[in-house]
């Protein structure tokens, strides 16, 4: 069985040399080169398809649940540990940065800085700059209301 098995798979290698190019079609290949072959070659043609037919097709299945779930518990505990971890706590200290820290002075540098200088930072900082302004405004507000009540 081995030796068949053997001549049959160099059968398949020498008739895959000896074919022109030509003679296959993406129709149905096997249809069109036993139409278009000499007789000499059907043979081969022929070994070839029975060990063709032999082979299962190929389907796309999902992976397997004990090799996905893993995976997907994985990346969701890492993720979840992310935003509801990291990001809370790196915008605490975002807040307490721009309320008393480095960034507050920052800020206020670019606040007094001239209108024509320093635009891009100021651009990239518009809405920071807005909230300072708006800040300040209701604070001013309520010591004018608590100086006139």
């Amino acid at each position: 069985q081995i030796k068949e098995m053997k001549t049959g798979c160099v059968a398949l290698l020498i008739c895959w040399h000896v074919l022109p190019i030509e003679s296959f079609s993406l129709v149905n290949p096997q249809r069109n080169l036993l139409r278009h072959t000499p007789l000499s070659r059907r043979a081969c043609l022929n070994q070839r398809m029975v060990l063709d037919q032999g082979s299962q097709v190929f389907e796309a299945r999902p992976p397997p649940l004990e090799v996905a779930l893993p995976v997907v518990l994985s990346t969701l505990g890492t993720m979840s540990y992310w935003w509801f971890v990291l990001v809370p706590s790196e915008r605490r200290d975002l807040a307490k940065n721009k309320n008393k820290g480095g960034l507050n002075n920052y800020l206020e540098d670019l606040e007094r800085s001239p209108k024509n200088a320093r635009r891009l930072e100021k651009w990239f900082y518009t809405e920071w700059l807005e909230r300072r302004r708006k800040v300040r405004g209701l604070k001013i507000s309520e010591e004018v209301n608590l100086v006139l009540s």
